[in-house]
């Protein structure tokens, strides 16, 4: 996760650029997170991203219900960190993966939702909290991202050849699992395996990676383009978005790679994770923001998302983007949200764990 620096960016009360979590500016006011408590415009909305083709969804939202939107722009971590102070307020967080949801409903700031779009059949369940807690706009898989002139499909196709490949004096690369969806494949592992084969796998990946966790997917993948490892497990979105993302260095490079979704030696099980949103406690503008919601649902939307975002859509009508039908293999639909977040506190433990 990036280093907390939206406070550092303001001076004044309200925020005139996007600053902290990678986003691009756009020219809307940006208060800070402590604001969402004493203002309440017609709609707030708080994510850790807000870029030219979001603002444009908002715009189109704003121009057909005549629903004043507000955009608070944080770093996901200085959210997290609202949460747990209890400065948090406003009415629609986003996150961007299911430990980030897991996360907010623990520090009890997230209240069940319900829209028209989970009752006509048109978003699939597996994404959606069955208390109504949150709910995935997107999902995705970490993907393990290799050069095949030097590495074998078989060396990356289950989570435990992954860990093996070092024995044959390849190198991985993993980030931070505060910036990955690490957490959320050790929680599966937790499940469908064994506790103890998750502490096993987790702790044998962490002692043979090429350095230590650290940084985000796109510092791996540069690393990867460089030659400093082999391979890097990363989330299939990010993997996407850096190589089509307009840097022909970048294009050229991965002309070399391959990507592979691991899956458990037995059962063939691949974990999905989730981008998504939830309604904050106390939200003061509750019925626009479930309209908002389903506004998101809609086909074109969650088409537009997902092409953006190259991640698919959980809309079941939605057409997932060319760019990701193009990998070998899907996130895995067999573990539900529901199932992985269960066991995602035991995974953090595990992870956190890992350097005692």
């Amino acid at each position: 996760m990036r280093i907390l620096s939206a406070f550092l960016c303001t001076i004044t009360l309200l925020l005139s650029t996007a600053c902290g979590d990678g986003s691009s500016s756009n020219d809307r006011s940006q208060p800070t997170v402590s604001q969402l408590s004493t203002e309440a415009p017609k709609l707030s909305i708080l994510t850790y991203q807000y870029n030219t083709f979001e603002q444009q969804i908002v715009e189109e939202f704003e121009a057909e219900t005549n629903i004043d939107v507000t955009v608070y722009l944080q770093p996901m971590k200085s959210i997290i960190s609202a949460a747990q102070n209890g400065t948090i307020g406003g009415d629609l967080v986003f996150f961007p993966t299911l430990e980030d949801a897991v996360r907010l409903r623990n520090f009890e700031v997230l209240q069940p939702f319900f829209v028209e779009s989970f009752s006509d059949g048109t978003v699939d369940d597996r994404y959606v909290d069955n208390e109504g807690y949150y709910a995935g706009l997107r999902r995705w898989s970490m993907v393990a991202v290799y050069n095949f002139r030097q590495v074998a499909e078989d060396e990356v196709n289950s989570y435990l050849s992954l860990v093996k490949a070092p024995e044959r004096g390849l190198k991985i690369g993993v980030a931070h699992p505060d910036s990955s969806g690490l957490a959320g494949i050790v929680s599966g592992l937790y499940r469908v395996v064994n506790p103890q084969a998750a502490a096993l796998w987790t702790k044998t990946l962490n002692d043979r990676i090429f350095g230590p966790m650290s940084g985000n997917d796109y510092d791996q993948l540069e690393r990867l383009k460089n030659g400093e490892i082999d391979i890097a497990l990363v989330s299939v979105g990010a993997l996407l978005r850096w190589t089509w993302g307009g840097n022909p260095e970048n294009q050229a490079a991965a002309d070399n790679w391959q990507a592979r979704y691991p899956k458990t030696q037995t059962g063939d099980f691949n974990f999905v994770n989730i981008s998504g949103v939830s309604l904050l406690a106390g939200a003061p503008n509750r019925s626009a923001a479930s309209r908002f919601i389903d506004f998101l649902y809609q086909q074109d939307n969650q088409e537009k998302l997902g092409n953006y975002y190259k991640e698919f859509p959980t809309q079941v009508f939605a057409i997932p983007s060319e760019f990701i039908l193009g990998l070998k293999g899907a996130p895995g639909r067999e573990v539900t949200v529901d199932q992985l977040e269960e066991n995602i506190p035991q995974a953090w433990a595990i992870i956190n764990n890992l350097n005692q």
